[in-house]
């Protein structure tokens, strides 16, 4: 064995005891492969390494204006329509919105891009006018993005029917030697397939009969989706993703591979195209990820009153800063609370706040026998600083402390919740807050009744019924 070969592996193995521990990016990034492309009016699906299935579908907004009786017509009828697949734990709903302030200029720069052209074309000299429009303009808007990440996981089948599949796709010969490196066919269920489509059609058709406009991602778009919200820098317009049926990417083999691995002609993980930089935790609160330093926190309490997301939305804008929510709404809400309930009973005599945990777990008892639907609910968020625009990390650090304070005011505002910076693993939390990342996080899931959970997400922003550069600034 040759020295490259020697250090190859030896650095092979440790990536691998990194990934074994979840202390990588790639690790808590669980994509995997691609099963359907999909098209323009079908969402693509892509799967993870644990076999679960998720499809992206970005929320334009509302077409119409939202007041009171549209406002409760809208939440009544998503929450029927999310009633049957989240009351069981298959099934979860997640919604990932962004503002950035300081995005709108690249995007007035884009839709800007064609009036420049014309006006070389016809000899105008206009660039004066369109920097000053674009200057000027990009000061009163701001970037906003709504992203609906709809999973089924593997809990959706029984253990007999889950074990016979993945035995099934394991007898499949495979003409090389498998690597975590490489996407695979071997994590796809079929059986779940169906059962996800249904899914996804089912919730997209009611999100458009109640009036908003949606556009279901490919998973191309889906990707490239995931990877511009993780590291805008070092994602181009052209960018693209490597899936199966693309082209295959050749690329030299690595001296630590064997003579039947062909990973380096294979198709990267989607995790490894999502991820193409590194990502390392700053003074144990932040996280440095390419050209930005993010600060993220998690809900600990939730919202004792509940208040529409506009009022969050509104608080924020006033703070004039970049930041990010994921709403997670995950089915079977009161699985492996039985104990808890049991234990509650028994000591309610010794506190108060056993008491109050009693009639809580009696109420949404009583709203699962007339019919209702009780769902986790988990929020976590998360503000940054582009590096480029500050002078040195010092003064990076401080104003992205100052930004999560601010956002962290805001929220606690918000009906009464309560936030923390200290949830453990501070990459983990910022992975938790991309979308189709992993269907958990790390955050204290709340017991809610589905109709009070519908009422928290960014449902209701307004949108152009007309497509085009200038949609996604507002």
């Amino acid at each position: 064995m040759s020295w490259n070969a020697f250090f190859a592996s030896l650095d092979r193995f440790l990536w691998g005891a990194r990934d074994f521990f979840g202390i990588t990016p790639t690790s808590l990034c669980r994509l995997h492969t691609c099963d359907e492309e999909g098209g323009d009016n079908a969402c693509g699906i892509l799967v993870l390494d644990n076999a679960a299935m998720v499809s992206l579908v970005e929320l334009a907004g509302s077409l119409r204006l939202v007041g009171p009786e549209e406002y409760e017509s809208v939440c009544s009828g998503l929450a029927s329509a999310l009633a049957t697949p989240l009351s069981r734990e298959g099934h979860a709903v997640q919604m990932v919105f962004s503002c950035d302030p300081d995005d709108g200029e690249r995007i007035f720069a884009r839709a800007l891009a064609p009036h420049r052209v014309s006006a070389r074309a016809m000899g105008l000299a206009l660039d004066a006018v369109l920097d000053d429009w674009e200057r000027t303009l990009a000061g009163f808007c701001a970037s906003e993005r709504a992203l609906l990440a709809l999973w089924t996981k593997p809990s959706i089948l029984t253990r007999a029917e889950l074990g016979k599949a993945l035995r099934e796709n394991a007898r499949v010969p495979a003409p090389f030697v498998r690597t975590r490196e490489a996407q695979s066919s071997a994590v796809v269920v079929a059986r779940m397939r169906d059962v996800h489509k249904a899914f996804v059609q089912g919730v997209c058709d009611r999100l458009a009969g109640l009036g908003l406009r949606l556009v279901p991602l490919n998973a191309h778009a889906a990707v490239g989706a995931l990877r511009t919200c993780n590291v805008p820098e070092h994602t181009g317009d052209a960018w693209r993703p490597v899936l199966p049926g693309d082209r295959l990417p050749v690329r030299a083999k690595d001296p630590a591979d064997s003579d039947r691995d062909l990973g380096h002609v294979l198709f990267p993980t989607l995790a490894r195209q999502i991820w193409p930089c590194g990502a390392n935790v700053v003074s144990g609160r932040y996280v440095r990820v390419g050209e930005r330093l993010y600060a993220p926190l998690a809900l600990t309490l939730p919202p004792q009153s509940i208040l529409p997301f506009a009022s969050l939305f509104r608080s924020l804008l006033s703070e004039n800063l970049p930041w990010r929510a994921s709403f997670l709404v995950s089915g079977d809400g009161m699985r492996g609370q039985a104990l808890k309930s049991a234990a509650a009973s028994i000591l309610s005599f010794a506190s108060p706040s056993n008491k109050m945990l009693q009639q809580s777990f009696r109420a949404l008892q009583e709203l699962a026998l007339q019919g209702g639907c009780a769902v986790g609910f988990q929020l976590s968020l998360v503000t940054w600083v582009r590096l480029n625009c500050v002078s040195d990390s010092v003064e990076a650090r401080h104003i992205l402390a100052r930004r999560a304070a601010r956002l962290a005011s805001a929220v606690q505002a918000w009906g009464a919740c309560d936030t923390s910076f200290c949830t453990g693993d501070p990459l983990e939390l910022y992975c938790a807050t991309l979308p189709a990342c992993a269907p958990t996080q790390p955050t204290v899931k709340a017991i809610a009744p589905l109709d009070e959970a519908v009422r928290l997400l960014p449902l209701f922003r307004p949108t152009s019924p007309w497509t085009g550069p200038w949609s996604g600034c507002d």
